[in-house]
């Protein structure tokens, strides 16, 4: 039942403004895991870098 004062229109609107939060917080949650996955991804790439014995000076390099 709709109160007094808020007519049909109003409802809709009200009805309308609530689904387009709705949908914008799934989007903002989503970007937050998609952030969190690829931070992560990134981390675990500069371990990986960081374990492995660092690559020695080839001739190229060496003349210089």
């Amino acid at each position: 039942m709709l109160p007094d004062f808020e007519t049909l229109e109003d409802c809709a609107r009200r009805a309308r403004a609530e689904r387009s939060l709705r949908i914008a917080e799934g989007i903002v949650e989503g970007v937050i895991a998609i952030d969190q996955a690829i931070t992560a991804a990134w981390q675990r790439i500069a371990a990986l870098l960081r374990s492995r014995p660092a690559v020695s000076a080839g001739p190229a390099q060496a003349r210089r």
